[in-house]
């Protein structure tokens, strides 16, 4: 959508690559913003592929025409127009002791982390925790924390609702920062996203996609022992609500499940 916006502003030709399981309502907001922009839907594995390579040539709409890539996870700029969601939650909860991010490149979660770690305050990062969020059906990050090395996830990938984050495997541009700024690593069910989604709707009023409700659901539901010790003291906690890219048929299956918070508490333990 950022490039679409750029696009628009200098009215030059923007294609978009998208897998085909991208949300409707994602690719809507990208015309919204720029109503001559191409969108092109690929199978997952060949998005996935262009992701890992930088590399779109295959891409028979662009070839060999002179083109600019845009990468949206491993590029210095995007990772520092990301830190300045990580500054803007400095400035106004100085006293946060966690930041829960969706994981999805790590663009996002190494912004904000890096933000963290380089604040005028040596000693925040000692005090506020990253803690990276991905669907448990594709947390190739929460695995590669566990064994301290990047890991693969693609013989336990899954497709879900929570299409902006979570992968097939951390990709390498990103995991020694990544790896840097992540005090922990959640590999999240995706009942615990619908209670993320389904509590931002009903008693906030925002339309979250799975991305977005997975950090919310994490920080409300997840087992405190995933924390360690320094939990008890974490009184301030920051979720980074990534989105609204979900398709309304989604939606309405996720506030149809439940009807009160009680339900929606117990969905999540069962």
């Amino acid at each position: 959508q950022g490039v679409a916006h750029v696009c628009s502003t200098l009215q030059c030709r923007c294609i978009v690559i998208v897998p085909t399981n991208a949300p409707l309502a994602k690719c809507n907001a990208i015309l919204h913003l720029y109503d001559k922009a191409e969108i092109i839907r690929v199978p997952y594995d060949e998005w996935w592929n262009i992701i890992e390579t930088s590399d779109c040539s295959s891409i028979p709409q662009i070839g060999s025409m002179n083109h600019v890539f845009i990468h949206p996870v491993c590029d210095a700029a995007v990772i520092a127009g990301n830190s300045t969601v990580g500054m803007e939650i400095l400035q106004d909860c100085e006293d946060v002791d966690a930041i829960f991010v969706p994981y999805g490149g790590g663009g996002l979660t190494c912004g904000i982390g890096s933000a963290v770690c380089n604040h005028d305050d040596e000693t925040k990062k000692n005090q506020c925790a990253i803690v990276s969020c991905e669907p448990e059906t594709a947390a190739p990050m929460a695995l590669s924390k566990e064994r301290g090395e990047i890991s693969s996830f693609a013989k336990y990938y899954q497709p879900s609702f929570c299409d902006g984050c979570g992968g097939k495997a951390v990709l390498s541009p990103m995991w020694d920062l990544a790896n840097q700024v992540i005090d922990y690593a959640l590999s999240v069910p995706l009942s615990v996203a619908e209670a993320g989604v389904w509590t931002l709707h009903e008693r906030n009023g925002v339309v979250a996609e799975g991305a977005g409700g997975l950090t919310v659901g994490a920080a409300m539901f997840c087992p405190a022992e995933k924390f360690g010790e320094g939990v008890k003291d974490w009184k301030k906690v920051v979720c980074v609500v990534s989105g609204r890219g979900i398709d309304r048929s989604k939606l309405f299956q996720i506030l149809d499940k439940y009807d009160n918070m009680e339900t929606v508490a117990n969905g999540c333990l069962s």
